[in-house]
């Protein structure tokens, strides 16, 4: 377990970030264009 270990584990942190911002920001998008949907529907 030297440098490759370390090597591997950060990669394993840096892909579960990268998979947690991107639900984030799915999740953003999902609701803005639902209360953009919303805000038409009311309108029109």
């Amino acid at each position: 377990m030297g440098k490759g270990g370390d090597y591997t584990i950060g990669t394993q942190n840096h892909l579960a970030l990268q998979s947690r911002l991107f639900a984030i920001i799915r999740s953003w998008l999902v609701g803005s264009s639902l209360t953009l949907a919303s805000a038409v529907s009311m309108q029109g």
